[in-house]
């Protein structure tokens, strides 16, 4: 993992928000972003991928390729069939 990619990306982003902005809008702690920071993990969860994926507006096997992490085949179908669900109740809500 390009552990200095996502550090650097963080610092670019806590230029523009407040670490905890930041970690609000990604869905994760604020100790995890500056955990990112500070480079002080050996890998992200299928769930930070896709917050990371879905901040970015990326798909996950971009933000897989572009720090150099295997994409995660199983838990990736999981997190779309999930965003899926969501998407189509959300749809149900306005259509009712």
């Amino acid at each position: 993992m390009k552990k200095e990619l996502l550090s650097h990306w963080i610092n670019d982003q806590l230029k523009l928000h407040t670490g905890v902005c930041l970690a609000k809008a990604l869905g994760v702690s604020s100790q995890t972003v500056f955990k990112w920071r500070d480079q002080e993990v050996k890998g992200l969860s299928q769930q930070s991928l896709a917050a990371i994926a879905d901040y970015k507006k990326q798909s996950v096997e971009d933000v897989c390729q572009w720090l150099d992490i295997p994409t995660p085949v199983k838990g990736l179908l999981v997190l779309r069939i999930e965003r899926l669900e969501a998407e189509v109740k959300a749809l149900k809500t306005l259509a009712a």
